[in-house]
């Protein structure tokens, strides 16, 4: 709420001294409210994900593509233009919010349970979330940072066959990513039950059945990557065949990495990812 009203206010300003365009004002003004509606969707999304309802949780991601793109293009046809995206996205979360609302009150009607020990919750969620929160910006940080390194030594021919590529390779990481979210819940019911041995078992069959997935995938892509870059982008950019491979074999570990943050995070650990994190960023800035 409190960035919201701050990007409100600010906005005249930021379109004439940022944007150069007047116009930017109300557009951005628009997209506040898409700023302050996420955040009601983006909880009760974590609720259904905490309480294990991963087919809400799963198709919240969906919807917000279809209700966006639905909204974008009845914006076009009744002629606003480029306002369009702009008045989509300010109307996404109320009309997600109308969607899900009921199925929130039918998992968890938290207007049911009173509030107890609130500074001492409050305090163990603010204490949990530093870290999440510091691991995030680092991971964004890297994936950032390849082509800041990019830019200053290389041409940008170059630059567009990197983000070619990086993308194709991280298209992969669905197997790691997918089977985290679906993880971290269970794992953490299971390591607060003291249930180490399903846990264990759990994590063991993770390791083997996505493996077993992940791996005849990256080596028929690795072995074909200039036909299917090639193919898929054009012979201009063919040449980033080679980059492609070496960044499949980043991506084959990566799946293993994030399921084991996963793991760390939800058994109440975020400090150790966010080490993790932080030293990768600064191993990657420096080979970069």
């Amino acid at each position: 709420i409190v960035g919201s009203i701050i990007i409100f206010v600010i906005a005249d300003y930021l379109s004439i001294h940022y944007f150069k365009d007047a116009n930017a004002a109300f557009m951005l003004k628009l997209l506040t409210l898409y700023i302050f509606f996420s955040l009601f969707f983006r909880v009760s999304r974590a609720i259904f994900h905490g309480f294990q309802s991963m087919f809400l949780f799963a198709s919240g991601e969906f919807m917000r593509v279809v209700v966006t793109l639905g909204l974008i293009v009845l914006f076009i046809w009744l002629d606003y233009g480029i306002w369009s995206p702009a008045y989509a996205y300010a109307l996404m979360g109320p009309v997600l919010l109308l969607i899900y609302t009921p199925f929130l009150f039918k998992e968890f009607n938290f207007f049911k349970h009173k509030i107890v020990e609130f500074r001492e919750i409050t305090r163990k969620i603010v204490i949990y979330s530093i870290p999440m929160f510091a691991t995030q910006i680092a991971s964004n940080f890297i994936s950032d940072v390849d082509t800041f390194v990019l830019t200053l030594y290389r041409t940008t021919k170059e630059i567009g066959i990197y983000h070619v590529v990086l993308p194709t390779s991280q298209l992969l990481l669905f197997f790691g990513t997918s089977i985290s979210l679906a993880l971290f819940p269970i794992s953490a019911e299971l390591f607060a039950r003291k249930d180490r041995k399903r846990l264990v078992d759990g994590v063991q069959l993770v390791y083997r059945y996505m493996f077993v997935l992940i791996i005849p995938l990256l080596v028929v892509i690795s072995i074909f990557s200039d036909v299917f870059v090639g193919t898929v982008f054009g012979p201009e950019y063919s040449s980033g065949a080679t980059a492609l491979q070496i960044l499949l074999v980043g991506v084959l570990f990566f799946t293993g990495a994030t399921v084991n943050n996963t793991i760390i995070t939800s058994i109440g650990d975020p400090k150790i990812v966010t080490k993790i994190t932080v030293i990768s960023m600064f191993f990657n800035t420096g080979l970069d």
